[in-house]
């Protein structure tokens, strides 16, 4: 029955997260195919352009042309020769003779007019000097519009169908032409709504270096249309499995960081956090100094959790002290026969600034090597170097715990907040630099500047070096040309194994 109910309220959810898995594959496709439509448009305003372009060049020439010819007036030899023009400019209907008051005189097609018709003032002056009269009443056929160009003497008709390549479009693009300004509208095609920047709709905008003409073109480009059922029903059943997979990918992730938090507590509370054990080598002799303790949890269910993880997720619990002192505890406890059969080999074990500056830490280390008979030299807690705790409160700690006999280490030395400042300032027992470092030895990287400076300056301020991470004998060649004491730690040696597997001596070869 619970399973049941459980089911029951999951498929809402289930429905819902498909649902907006639905919904974003269709707005997804929606921008998608409209920013097609875009570039579709920026290539159908060029193509616009620079057909108008090459209509006003045509327009342009013919008007020259007219200017530089001998037309006296409307002879018969000045009509042929109007004729003449008209035929050979490719974009021209007709061309006539102004009279000086601005009335039209003749023209090739129509010849001398009856009686002179006044065409009005121009619509615009170009930059190049030339009149426009946009959609002026026809001098020739009553009740329709033409366009004319010219100068205040002659002028030219443009033909109806200069622009008729544009006219029959697709009916989601709209095209206009119009004056650089946008003043004057000289030809539009389609219907063109205001805005362009709207889900569906996209629009461009170009001008013309030579003459005064920009282009905009616009698209509407639904993808919410019959004709497109297919792709939507496509993207919509993909946005529905993608939003249901994301779905179950948010909730698994949900249950295993709400398993994992329940699990840990239980783990932690039942002692079940394990221990393995790295060597800490005399590099030189291959001699066993000492070993650190590194935490381990392996769950039935989940398998190996890395260390940071958990470990970070019993600082969110409010668990940190009690896994110390469940890895104090249990570090000791392991490692007490081992210590009192060679009392020069020490155990090393990770807290944190927090945990040493915690008195009830202290204090159990105290009991917990006192029960065991362990002495206190023997146990070196490995503190991080990235803590942001006043220094002055470090160094009280670190001072109070030294002087109980215990030692300290700087752990991961050189990847925190206050690198060389801290080895002149706080009293420890050794650094451990860290493997970013360490793996730099022998190179001409700046690692391996900063390696040997570290160096230099713990060795000024007598203070002991572990090398952590070392993996090849090239690197602890390289140590060992400017450390000749250099403790090291690292997979040339071994890697993290039980207590029991650790070795009296490590004979790493360091010659290959």
């Amino acid at each position: 029955m619970p399973n049941r109910k459980r089911g029951v309220k999951t498929l809402p959810a289930l429905v819902l997260a498909s649902a907006l898995g639905i919904a974003a594959a269709l707005l997804l496709c929606q921008l998608l195919w409209a920013e097609s439509g875009k570039r579709r448009i920026q290539s159908l305003a060029h193509t616009v352009l620079l057909h108008s372009e090459s209509v006003a060049g045509n327009v342009s020439d013919a008007v020259a042309a007219l200017e530089r010819s001998a037309l006296t007036g409307c002879s018969d030899t000045d009509l042929a020769e109007m004729k003449r023009l008209t035929f050979e400019y490719r974009f021209i209907k007709d061309a006539g003779l102004f009279n000086p008051d601005g009335t039209i005189a003749c023209s090739a097609l129509w010849g001398r007019l009856r009686s002179p018709f006044h065409v009005g003032a121009p619509t615009l002056k170009t930059r190049n000097g030339l009149l426009l009269w946009i959609r002026t009443p026809s001098y020739s056929i009553p009740g329709r519009s033409i366009d004319i160009n010219g100068t205040p003497r002659v002028f030219v008709v443009t033909s109806p169908t200069a622009f008729a390549s544009f006219e029959n479009g697709a009916p989601e693009l709209s095209v206009q032409v119009t004056s650089s300004g946008g003043r004057v509208m000289m030809r539009h095609f389609g219907r063109m709504e205001p805005g362009g920047d709207q889900l569906s709709r996209r629009e461009v905008r170009t001008c013309s270096q030579r003459f005064d003409i920009c282009v905009t073109a616009q698209i509407d480009s639904n993808i919410f249309s019959p004709a497109y059922n297919g792709m939507l029903v496509l993207a919509g059943t993909l946005g529905a499995i993608l939003g249901a997979v994301l779905w179950a990918a948010l909730v698994s992730l949900f249950h295993r960081n709400k398993t994992l938090s329940a699990k840990l507590t239980a783990a932690i509370e039942s002692d079940e956090i394990s221990l393995l054990y790295q060597p800490i080598i005399m590099a030189a002799s291959g001699q066993l100094m000492g070993f650190e303790a590194l935490a381990r949890w392996r769950d039935k269910d989940l398998g190996e959790i890395q260390p940071d993880l958990f470990i970070g997720k019993a600082a969110e619990l409010g668990l940190s002290t009690v896994l110390n002192r469940s890895i104090v505890c249990r570090a000791l406890r392991e490692c007490a026969a081992r210590l009192k059969q060679d009392p020069h080999l020490y155990l090393s074990i990770n807290l944190e600034i927090d945990a040493l500056l915690d008195q009830s830490i202290v204090q159990l280390l105290l009991s917990e090597t006192g029960r065991h008979g362990i002495a206190p030299r023997q146990i070196a807690i490995e503190i991080l170097e990235g803590s942001t705790i006043e220094i002055s409160r470090m160094q009280a700690g670190i001072d109070e715990v030294r002087r109980l006999g215990f030692q300290v280490f700087i752990d991961d030395f050189g990847t925190g907040y206050s690198g060389l400042a801290y080895l002149g300032r706080l009293n420890v027992d050794k650094i451990k630099i860290d493997r970013i470092f360490t793996q730099a030895a022998g190179t001409e990287s700046a690692a391996a500047m900063i390696l040997l400076k570290i160096f230099e300056v713990a060795k000024d301020v007598d203070t002991g070096v572990v090398f952590e991470g070392v993996e090849t004998a090239a690197q602890m060649r390289a140590i060992l040309a400017f450390c000749p004491d250099a403790l090291a730690q690292g997979w040339l040696y071994s890697k993290a194994v039980p207590l029991a597997e650790i070795a009296p001596a490590y004979q790493a070869s360091l010659s290959g």
